[in-house]
């Protein structure tokens, strides 16, 4: 479960972005095989059989694919103690510490970088690509090489058919351009996820992240009008909630 945002976060923009990208990233954070992809992110899974993905011999053989990259990342994942799913075996807890990351990519995760990457030039077109694009994506956020996630997320979007992917597709390349300080490139994605009627489950992150650029950005009355959209959302208690501290935090620095 994701911290809940403290007194800091609320004074601090960035960390409150950074919990939100967490939240959107959820699905791919909890999942680590293809079979975890479809209970976590699909659901019941009937979404993916609805879809026909397994009956296409080409998805077949790029969710293998994307199936043994998966594993390597969950193992480089275990070895820096960064696994979301810990050992319950005692003789696997008793194993050594987790290997300290140099902080570079290429050698942290020397083989689970071209696995993805095969997997998106191999099966390109198919939503087990798109889920690699996300993987490897993810590891770019966190190394801060956003350069090369925009890449990879921006030749992924209209391949994402299903809302899921796709959804976090458009918001993970919002985030990318914020964490660069492209703001209004940024607002642009969120705004797109607010046109789409099937990507409504992340309109309240993208409401509250659009309100930090718009003040970023020293457009405060868009930034108040974005704020009081998101506190009106009444099928989201916690966004509304989080809205109406921003927008409080607002009015008081402006006043």
């Amino acid at each position: 479960m994701d911290k809940k945002l403290t007194k800091h976060d609320l004074k601090d923009p960035d960390a409150f972005i950074s919990n939100m990208s967490r939240i959107s990233t959820m699905a791919f954070d909890h999942r680590r095989t293809v079979t975890a992809v479809v209970a976590v992110v699909f659901g019941s899974g009937l979404l993916w059989a609805g879809m026909g993905f397994y009956n296409d011999r080409r998805e077949n053989r790029a969710q293998t694919d994307l199936f043994m990259a998966e594993k390597k990342l969950k193992s480089q994942e275990e070895e820096f103690g960064k696994s979301t799913n810990p050992p319950t075996n005692p003789a696997e807890k008793l194993k050594k510490e987790p290997v300290k990351a140099t902080g570079n990519l290429e050698a942290d995760y020397k083989e689970t970088v071209p696995l993805l990457k095969d997997v998106i030039s191999k099966h390109n077109g198919t939503q087990a690509s798109v889920i690699a694009a996300l993987d490897l994506a993810k590891l770019y956020y966190d190394y801060k090489k956003y350069d090369e996630g925009i890449a990879v997320l921006e030749k992924t979007m209209d391949m994402a058919k299903h809302p899921v992917t796709r959804g976090l597709t458009i918001d993970q390349l919002a985030n990318f351009n914020m964490a660069k300080g492209n703001c209004d490139k940024a607002i642009g994605y969120w705004q797109k996820l607010g046109q789409e009627k099937t990507l409504s489950f992340l309109q309240g992150s993208s409401l509250i992240k659009t309100g930090l650029c718009y003040e970023k950005l020293k457009q405060f009355d868009k930034a108040e009008q974005t704020y009081l959209r998101a506190s009106g959302l009444t099928n989201d208690a916690d966004t509304s909630k989080t809205a109406k501290k921003y927008l409080r935090l607002l009015k008081k620095g402006s006043a």
